[in-house]
C-alpha cells in the first residue's frame, strides 16, 4: 500500500463513526419532537374536556368526599370528536390522565392518537374484545412505555418509594359514572401468562386467576380481592418483547 492510501482505513472508520453519531443525534431529536407533538395534542384535549374538582361538598361526609372523582370529564365532547372514546383514566402519581379508546383491533391505537394522528405516542386503549362499560370480570387497558414518562411510561415507578401505598387509587370516568380501583398487584409477566385471561367459566376458575395474580405481586398489599370482584389491568411493554409490566386494580366503588 502506498503512503497515499496508508491511512485510508483509519479515515473511513472515523467517517463512519461520525455518521453514526450524527444519525443517533438525529433520532434522539426526531423522537423528542414526536413526543412533544403527542404531549401537545393530549394537553389540548385536557384543556377542552377536563376540569379539576377542588372544592369538597359540605353536605357530604369525609368518606363520601374521598370517593368523589378528583376530576370531571366532558365525555360527550370527547365522543363527539372521536366515537371510539370509551372513558377517561386518571392516576396522576404516574402521569396518567388520558382518554381511553377502543378500536376494531388492538393495533390501530398503538400508533394513532385520540385525534387519529399517526404517531409513535399512540393512545391509551382498552382491549378490542372488552365491554366498553368495563363490566367484564377482567378488563385490559394498554399504553406505551414511553421514555419521557407519558402514557404508561411512568407506571413502572410504582416499584419505588411506596407509590401505591400513598397513591392507591386509579380512577375511570365513564358516561354512566366514575369508578375507583385500588391497586393490589404489579409485576412483569410473559404475554402468554394467565394474567391476561379475561373470561372465566366458573367461580373457581376466576378465584384461581385472582390467586395467581396476587401470588405474583412484587409487593404484598393488604387489599382483599375475591372472585366476585371486577379487575382492571394496566399493561405496558418492556425491553423484552415477550414480557409486559402490568398493574392490577380491584373495583371498590
Amino acid at each position: 500500500m502506498t503512503e497515499k492510501y496508508k491511512n485510508l482505513p483509519l479515515w473511513i472508520g472515523m467517517a463512519a463513526a461520525v455518521l453514526i453519531i450524527i444519525f443517533g443525534i438525529f433520532n434522539i431529536v426526531n423522537s423528542a419532537g414526536k413526543y412533544d407533538k403527542g404531549d401537545s395534542e393530549y394537553e389540548k384535549v385536557r384543556e377542552m374536556a377536563v376540569s379539576v374538582n377542588t372544592v369538597e361538598d359540605d353536605s357530604k361526609t369525609a368518606e363520601e368526599n374521598e370517593i368523589m372523582p378528583p376530576i370531571t370529564v366532558d365525555l360527550a365532547a370527547l365522543k363527539n370528536q372521536n366515537p371510539d372514546t370509551v372513558g377517561w383514566i386518571y392516576y396522576p402519581a404516574a402521569n396518567i390522565n388520558y382518554p381511553v379508546m377502543q378500536g376494531a383491533d388492538n393495533d390501530y391505537y398503538l400508533t394513532h392518537t385520540y385525534q387519529g394522528e399517526n404517531d409513535i405516542f399512540g393512545s391509551i386503549f382498552m382491549d378490542m374484545n372488552a365491554s366498553c362499560d368495563f363490566t367484564d370480570d377482567h378488563t385490559l387497558v394498554y399504553g406505551h412505555n414511553t421514555k419521557n414518562g407519558s402514557m404508561f411510561g411512568a407506571l413502572k415507578n410504582i416499584r419505588e418509594n411506596n407509590m401505591a401505598g400513598e397513591n392507591p387509587y386509579i380512577w375511570l370516568i365513564l358516561e354512566n359514572g366514575s369508578f375507583r380501583y385500588q391497586i393490589f398487584s404489579w409485576y412483569d409477566a410473559k404475554t402468554t401468562d394467565d394474567s391476561f385471561k379475561t373470561s372465566f367459566d366458573t367461580t373457581q376458575e376466576k378465584q384461581a386467576f385472582i390467586d395467581h395474580i396476587t401470588e405474583l405481586a412484587e409487593e404484598k398489599l393488604d387489599v382483599k380481592v375475591g372472585a366476585d370482584d371486577k379487575i382492571l389491568t394496566l399493561s405496558t411493554c418492556t425491553s423484552d418483547s415477550s414480557v409486559r409490566f402490568i398493574v392490577h386494580g380491584v373495583l371498590i366503588d
